[in-house]
């Protein structure tokens, strides 16, 4: 086991590398070779530890990774400008595409978070375009003004760890943070489920950092709460709090937990009475609030709520570190102590509670703002769980972002529509996107109007999602829509299971738990036999991050974008939904209808755009819905809002579910529909109402099945069935009238049987 000094002399050294990433991924090795009791399920948990580290988009971490929808996405979105995703624009004209940023061989993790509050994050989502994050996202430096910064992402020769991590376990491509903003609110969802005082519209919801902060007054019920007054043991482990103490500088950046335990700022949990915030005022002259007598169970949420390292005599201390690089000695400042003490005394002595957060400093955090360290800390919680083979038999391991800082992901995160617009999009009717929506005028009651936005509340945009478990591993993908209270939804079963009782977070909207799953997904019975993942490689490291300072720019970012995904597959969790996505002409021909439906195990959203303009406006083009399971929901969008009333409109849902209608007023009167066997194959319905033949082609976007023509005689009804068994139950279909151009129907996604398959083969295509 690699201790923390050990892991920085190592990641100074120049010659170290391989043997670091061996260090820590024996971590990863450990965990994933150790069994649970067979026949056993995530059910049978005792533990949820989970782990919540700062600022990363998803593609800026994993993109590039092997069978996820990353780079290689044959369905990304087109922007207004009729461009892939991938090629964003500013306002001086330049174009730019992703670019690798290269950690080990440039000073890229040296230079600082990019903008990610709630004015830019609504302005990267344009209304839905996804296409302003270059002007939004602009480096505050000098120094990296020129860069398009945030279309930067590291590969797994960056990130090593966090690859064989993904390898070994399941990773969620699919799981957005909670709200469309920074670190505050995100991590507000995660410990209560919510960022509203109270569940009415009324009250406005906290979307920024300084909405809720030391002294502001928040008192609404936290999910810990509910696991105290349920008898469930919980506890949040952090090394110092980050209550003004004495700790500034490198001791602040190294020690105190970077204002990530949102829990300090709720009255209920006293954090005005932590001991060495009061001999801090005391040694200041400041004034000392009274200590007003707390009753027990007051005292309980405090403690737990505040569990430090202090326990270790050196845990508010620093220690220096000398190494050489090259001909040049360096030096830095490291923790004297154990950022992990009272976390790895617990698991050894057994103690470990049923749910536990991990709040790291802000160096461990794995934040823009910081150099990026925090592979020592995951890895190291890893160590501490399965040095502990009991523990770890009964251990779900959570390691997730709060929010993406300023990188960009190519995916539109589903949100709730205006409910003040109906053209907008729909929910169901028994879900309140109000309760979701933070309208412009509400704002602008509290912000100038240079700052003030209105705009959905959620989903934000994707970030990284990794759960770590006997039940979890073999290298999966769950592509389920998750977000940030999809880990309170799981900690509700598995504690409900536990204790008897019902436990059930209420500040949770109807309109979240139907868009977004409580994680099940993501875990399959343990079975005897399971193999452990074999690892890449490991002769290759982030060389010591320390010394990346001392090197060059990020460069490479005025190259041709092509797509730079790993090749191959991964194995892909079955997942719970049954969607339907049909169109056709109103009976008037001035309209285009279209029919969401989901099925009845899983609620879904969905993101419908036009690729051009609507009514002549870019901001009109896009539309969100929600379906809760089981039912279904009717829209139009009238023709005149189309150029030359040619209608066009995509329709995007989870795990690259599309569907594509294209036409015009003079469609002839052809049905089309499409269904799932049970076997995984994809049947199609063709019905020729017209007084003429029709002649159907039938192409294959992605997986290159031959071409199929399809003839109907006047009035004929003809079905044909496709075999998907070689992509794996994947299909993109493209079904086009010869001799009427305009016509287009297209069916892409996977079929869902409720067995684990494959990764998307079309994320394997050549570059």
């Amino acid at each position: 086991m690699t201790n923390r000094r050990d892991f920085f002399q190592q990641a100074a050294a120049l010659t170290a590398g391989p043997r670091l990433l061996g260090t820590l991924l024996a971590a990863v090795d450990r965990a994933s070779a150790i069994d649970p009791a067979d026949n056993t399920t995530f059910l049978d948990a005792e533990h949820v530890v989970i782990l919540m580290q700062e600022n990363r988009s998803f593609d800026h971490m994993f993109g590039a990774l092997r069978g996820v929808r990353g780079f290689n996405d044959p369905r990304a979105v087109t922007l207004p400008n009729q461009k892939p995703v991938w090629m964003q624009a500013n306002a001086a004209g330049e174009t730019y595409a992703p670019f690798r940023l290269d950690i080990k061989d440039t000073k890229a993790t040296w230079l600082g978070s990019l903008p990610h509050s709630w004015p830019d994050q609504t302005d990267a989502r344009s209304q839905g375009n996804h296409d302003g994050w270059l002007d939004a996202k602009r480096s505050s430096r000098a120094d990296c003004a020129h860069l398009p910064f945030t279309m930067g992402y590291y590969d797994r020769e960056d990130l090593p760890f966090y690859y064989a991590f993904a390898d070994a376990f399941t990773i969620c491509d699919q799981h957005f943070c909670s709200s469309l903003t920074a670190t505050t609110p995100n991590r507000l969802q995660l410990w209560t489920g919510t960022v509203r005082e109270k569940p009415d519209a009324n009250s406005p919801p906290n979307v920024r950092n300084s909405d809720v902060d030391y002294g502001s007054t928040v008192r609404w019920k936290t999910f810990p709460e509910r696991l105290e007054e349920a008898g469930v043991s919980w506890r949040v482990y952090q090394n110092e709090l980050s209550l003004p103490s004495g700790l500034e500088g490198e001791h602040d950046a190294w020690l105190t937990n970077f204002t990530d335990n949102p829990l300090e700022w709720f009255e209920q949990y006293h954090v005005e009475l932590r001991k060495t915030h009061r001999e801090f005022l005391e040694r200041t002259g400041a004034k000392v609030p009274p200590e007003t007598p707390l009753s027990a169970s007051a005292v309980s949420l405090h403690e737990k709520a505040f569990t430090t390292n202090e326990d270790d005599p050196a845990y508010r201390e620093l220690s220096t570190l000398e190494y050489r690089d090259g001909d040049s000695p360096r030096e830095m400042q490291v923790p004297k102590g154990d950022p992990l003490h009272r976390f790895r005394a617990d698991v050894a002595a057994g103690k470990l509670p049923a749910v536990s957060w991990l709040v790291p400093s802000e160096r461990f955090s794995d934040h823009p703002g910081s150099p990026w360290y925090g592979s020592w800390y995951v890895a190291e919680a890893l160590n501490i769980l399965t040095s502990n083979p009991e523990i770890w038999r009964r251990t779900i391991f959570i390691l997730t972002y709060d929010e993406n800082d300023g990188y960009f992901d190519h995916v539109p995160p589903f949100v709730a529509p205006d409910p003040g617009n109906p053209e907008s999009g729909k929910v169901s009717p028994e879900l309140d996107a109000a309760l979701e929506y933070l309208p412009l005028a509400q704002d602008l009651k509290r912000h100038p109007a240079k700052n003030a936005r209105g705009g959905p509340v959620g989903l934000g945009f994707r970030v990284p999602l990794i759960v770590a478990s006997p039940w979890s591993r073999g290298g999966y993908v769950c592509s389920q829509v998750f977000d940030h209270t999809s880990v309170i939804q799981l900690l509700e079963r598995l504690t409900s299971r536990q204790s008897g009782k019902d436990i059930r977070e209420t500040n949770i909207t109807a309109w979240r738990r139907t868009v977004s799953g409580d994680l099940s997904s993501a875990f399959r019975p343990f079975q005897s036999g399971s193999a452990a993942i074999a690892f890449p490689p490991r002769d290759t490291f982030l060389e010591q991050i320390h010394r990346a300072q001392f090197t060059r720019m990020p460069s490479g970012y005025g190259q041709p974008w092509v797509p730079r995904q790993e090749p191959g597959l991964r194995p892909s969790a079955a997942l719970p939904y049954q969607l339907s996505a049909s169109g056709a002409l109103s009976s008037d021909r001035t309209r285009f209808e279209i029919v969401l439906e989901a099925g009845k195990a899983a609620g879904a959203p969905f993101h419908v755009y036009t690729p051009g303009t609507f009514r002549g406006r870019t901001d009109l083009r896009t539309r969100a819905y929600a379906v809760t399971a089981g039912s279904r929901l009717d829209d139009d969008w009238e023709l005149e809002g189309f150029e030359n009333r040619a209608y066009h409109l995509r329709v995007c849902g989870p795990n690259g579910f599309l569907r594509e209608f294209a036409g015009n007023p003079n469609d002839p009167e052809l049905q089309i529909a499409c269904e799932y066997t049970a076997s995984g194959n994809l049947r199609i319905h063709a019905r020729n109402r017209t007084e003429r033949p029709v002649r159907l082609r039938l192409n294959d976007e992605s997986y290159g099945a031959r071409a199929m023509v399809l003839n109907l005689k006047p009035g004929q009804d003809r079905s044909t069935e496709l075999d998907l068994s070689k992509s794996h139950r994947w299909y993109d279909l493209s079904i086009a009238i010869e001799g009427n151009a305009p016509f287009l129907r297209r069916y892409a996604g996977r079929v869902e049987i409720g067995k684990d398959g494959f990764s998307d083969p079309a994320f394997s295509r050549p570059a």
